[in-house]
């Protein structure tokens, strides 16, 4: 078993903004932390300064979306015996060569999920009670004072509610929606769950999900079954006034569709905030629509979940490099 004290182990850190409490614990280690530095007037390192940063490191401690593929591993040379990737999904990450080269690799379930989810039911309040064209509104001394039907919008009470993946996040939106009263859940997954799981959720089928439900959360990973799910077939299915919200990944919607259907008022808004690509042009049409409300893909951001994922993150490294069973591996594909 490698000593808990032992120095020799270099760490990359790949950004300057990591929470402290995770940096705290690998130096209590005796491991050597390399951080990753930003040019200036960037927001995180890119991918060439990673890539010399990756070289000769024993482990990585992984934030952000930039590729963890062959390059970006070939490159880290034959140190490297583990990526803890600060986040829950992994689509930027190549788990099966990881796993052909017996590097070991996790992520961060969970701890994020109830920050997640607050972020879905605040975006579906959001677009339906035009909470972001109401306050431009103000900023721009367009306030109607009196109009019995100005900002109105649906109402989650009485609403049907679809959940396509109750999984950690899903579960946590289930909960949340319940307090609003509403008519009922529907949820599709790939298995229908037990009474106890579904918690009160009913499962459908997506087409059935997508025809009855007033709002529609996507909380799915990535991957090819659910690439492109929501497109233009899908549009068509939904009410004329159904809100849409994706916690998900951005290409799980056909954003090309989603624009479309915006634009012949198939459905009644949509709350993103993951979009393909990341950041999205200020350009791009999804902006011009008052019923879709985008926001910077931080769902995960509060400083509780932020610090969380830092700490499992650094705890999966620890373990790893001490021969010890991680918390949280992703399992071979």
């Amino acid at each position: 078993m490698a000593n808990t004290k032992c120095s020799k182990y270099r760490i990359l850190i790949t950004h300057p903004d990591i929470p402290a409490k995770a940096l705290n614990m690998l130096q209590e280690k005796g491991y050597e932390l390399k951080i990753s530095q930003m040019p200036k007037e960037s927001s995180a390192p890119p991918r060439e300064i990673l890539l010399k940063d990756v070289q000769n490191m024993d482990a990585i401690l992984w934030f952000g979306h930039v590729k963890v593929d062959k390059e970006m591993i070939d490159a880290a040379g034959e140190r490297l015996k583990v990526v803890g990737s600060m986040g829950a999904g992994y689509d930027h990450i190549d788990v099966g060569l990881l796993h052909q080269r017996s590097i070991r690799v996790s992520n961060t379930p969970d701890v994020l999920s109830s920050a997640v989810a607050d972020m879905a039911v605040g975006l579906a309040l959001a677009v339906s009670r035009n909470i972001v064209t109401g306050a431009a509104a103000v900023k721009q001394g367009k306030w109607i004072g009196v109009h019995p039907t100005w900002m109105c919008g649906p109402t989650l009470e009485n609403a049907t509610v679809g959940i396509v993946g109750l999984g950690a996040i899903g579960s946590k939106i289930l909960q949340r929606v319940k307090a609003f009263d509403v008519k009922e859940v529907l949820y599709y997954n790939r298995r229908e769950k037990n009474k106890d799981e579904a918690n009160g959720a009913c499962y459908t089928s997506l087409d059935e999900l997508l025809k009855k439900s007033d709002f529609i959360f996507l909380t799915v990973p990535s991957n090819k079954d659910s690439k492109g799910l929501i497109d233009k077939n899908a549009f068509k299915k939904m009410k004329n006034t159904a809100i849409l919200i994706n916690s998900a990944r951005g290409d799980v919607i056909n954003q090309d569709d989603l624009v479309m259907a915006l634009e012949n008022k198939e459905i009644g808004g949509a709350g993103l905030d993951v979009t393909q690509p990341e950041p999205l042009p200020v350009d791009h049409k999804l902006l011009k629509f008052d019923n879709v409300v985008v926001t910077p893909h931080i769902s995960s951001a509060t400083f509780q979940a932020r610090e969380k994922m830092a700490v499992l993150a650094a705890e999966n490294i620890i373990c790893a490099l001490e021969n010890k069973v991680m918390p949280t591996p992703i399992q071979r594909q």
